[in-house]
């Protein structure tokens, strides 16, 4: 994705969560949503 896109997801994505949404996103890259909070899952093969 680039930047541009990235930039129009991350607002979308922060749109959403001010509203009260909640979202999951997978990504191979940082999305970053502004001051949001979020939880980090780093899965490995076992």
């Amino acid at each position: 994705m680039d930047e541009a896109g990235v930039r129009l997801l991350a607002d979308l994505i922060a749109g959403h969560l001010r509203g009260g949404g909640l979202a999951v996103l997978t990504s191979h890259q940082r999305v970053p949503v502004g001051d949001m909070e979020a939880q980090l899952l780093e899965l490995k093969a076992s």
